[in-house]
């Protein structure tokens, strides 16, 4: 017996059920054991595996059968109550284990229904006050032995409740569910209008930027192009400067032949020139012609 206790002890620390543990060793020993109606095997003695079967896990409603099967059960004695315990010992040591359960430091053989299970945290609450009540039949059993009968009659209304607030557990979790959809699609919208508005503005700089760069590419064209029409006027004054030279070394010529030509005249034919005639006309970049004087002569 001081084995089992042990053990049981060692399968959760759960206040509730500790004090399930604890109340057990009140109850006296019975003559016999009266077998449960379909008791799962799992929750027997002669179970020695370190995990429950996996449709604890994954099927609906085996976890509320078996709490209800607990409510149920008759508890005349010591072997009763603890293989009431053992059952609700083993539910709570499984669901301790899926709700802790992470894959990265999961022993290698721990089996993949674990890290799916359905069992959590509200599941091991529900156990816990399973056991709590399971822990008051047994205080009422162990102080009046002979009213163990009529008292565990009244114990049925504890699986409906139980329904009840697994029912309610249900509803909340699709609320919550309801909840999280609602809120996730709400940050979806507002993180779509934000990438969109990010988008907008990148576009809009974007366009600020290569209507800076038009506007530079202008002003630089603007910048060559009267550079190259200022190469072309000087490059015209140049041109004119060096007409005009030319023009007035042919006027100087002409003059000079016929200034030669009116000394020949005069002469008559003397060598002797009386006076030198300055013939050297001064040129600007203006032509000048000779006066009508000269012409006539």
């Amino acid at each position: 017996m001081r084995d089992h206790v042990l053990f049981l002890k060692s399968l959760s620390h759960h206040d509730r059920y500790l004090s399930l543990v604890e109340g057990i060793r009140d109850l006296g020993m019975e003559q016999y054991l009266e077998e449960q109606k379909d008791w799962p095997t799992w929750a027997m003695w002669s179970w020695e595996g370190l995990y429950l079967p996996s449709a604890v896990h994954s099927q609906d409603g085996v976890v509320l059968e078996f709490l209800e099967m607990t409510t149920s059960a008759k508890i005349t004695g010591l072997s009763s109550g603890m293989q009431v315990t053992l059952g609700l010992g083993l539910l709570l040591r499984e669901c301790k284990q899926a709700v802790e359960y992470e894959e990265d430091q999961a022993a290698p053989n721990t089996p993949t229904y674990i890290g799916t299970s359905t069992l959590d945290i509200k599941i091991l609450d529900l156990v816990g006050e399973v056991g709590q009540h399971e822990c008051a039949v047994i205080a009422e059993v162990a102080s009046n032995p002979t009213a163990k009968v009529q008292d565990h009659a009244c114990v049925q209304d504890v699986a409906p409740a139980c329904l009840d607030q697994e029912e309610r557990m249900v509803e909340d979790d699709k609320s919550q569910a309801e909840k999280r959809q609602r809120q996730e699609e709400e940050e979806r919208k507002q993180s779509l209008e934000k990438q969109r508005s990010d988008d907008a503005e990148v576009k809009w700089q974007l366009e600020e930027k290569q209507l800076e760069d038009a506007n530079e590419a202008l002003k630089e064209q603007m910048v060559k192009d009267k550079e190259i029409t200022d190469e072309d006027e000087d490059g015209k004054d140049i041109a004119g400067v060096s007409s005009n030279d030319h023009d007035c070394d042919k006027v100087q010529e002409e003059v000079r032949d016929k200034v030669k030509g009116k000394k020949r005249s005069k002469s008559g034919g003397s060598e002797k020139v009386s006076k030198k005639v300055k013939t050297d006309i001064h040129c600007s970049s203006r032509v000048r012609l000779p006066s009508k004087r000269a012409m006539k002569d």
